[in-house]
């Protein structure tokens, strides 16, 4: 006699299936980290700033500050840290040197992705004099210069460079082919020396910024420079 199973009227049997799950991820790559140089045997007096740029990318970044951090180094000894959680994929952290005298400081910038890989990325050493000191800084150019921007044409990050003899006041502005002011790019009171800031392509809005060529226009006490710069996207 046959035997089998009994189901209610109507009732179906259960389906038997076999259940799937997504694939593991692993990453093993580290992240990529850009750190711009600073200029050649830079030297600084307390109280004047240096900028500090780079770019970061990992398609599993970490979640925590601490995966996102960047020191001044004075040797072996941190004089300042701070994280870029915020802001990791292209930070400018602008360091206001304290009143020191060292030869041997320098900036380290470390990314760690979610996996735990690590990349890490400093600078050529700098130094920091007292500004008491009254040692002339080296390199200072004998009237303003704008150097213009690099990478030029740019898309759409272009780097934009000046340098100047003496502290003062410093407008930077972008005007487009017509005339009309795109973004402001700086506006207040300059040390003397050399100086960077970034242009992300966009405007004083916020807005991406169209193809096309743009003026670089910087006033410096009596002087006037500018420049020509072009964005490709």
């Amino acid at each position: 006699m046959a035997c089998g199973l009994l189901l209610p009227a109507g009732a179906a049997p259960a389906a038997v299936g076999v259940g799937t799950s997504p694939p593991a991820i692993l990453d093993t790559v580290a992240p990529e980290l850009v750190l711009d140089p600073l200029p050649a045997h830079l030297l600084v007096q307390g109280g004047q700033s240096v900028t500090f740029h780079w770019t970061t990318f990992d398609g599993h970044p970490g979640t925590t500050a601490d995966d996102f951090t960047a020191q001044v180094n004075d040797g072996t000894t941190p004089l300042a840290t701070i994280d870029y959680l915020a802001d990791f994929a292209d930070a400018t952290w602008v360091w206001e040197a304290p009143e020191i005298s060292s030869g041997g400081l320098h900036a380290m910038v470390t990314c760690r992705d979610a996996f735990g890989n690590v990349s890490t990325a400093r600078t050529d050493d700098f130094s920091v004099i007292l500004s008491t000191s009254g040692a002339p800084l080296p390199g200072l150019p004998a009237h303003v210069v704008l150097e213009g921007a690099r990478p030029n044409p740019c898309n759409p990050r272009a780097v934009v460079r000046f340098s100047l003899p003496a502290a003062g006041a410093v407008v930077l502005d972008l005007h487009d082919a017509g005339g009309a002011r795109v973004r402001r790019l700086a506006a207040g009171t300059y040390d003397a020396g050399a100086h960077e800031l970034v242009w992300d392509g966009r405007d004083d809005q916020g807005r991406d910024a169209a193809s096309g060529t743009y003026l670089l226009r910087l006033g410096a006490g009596q002087a006037v420079r500018s420049a020509k710069v072009s964005l490709i996207r």
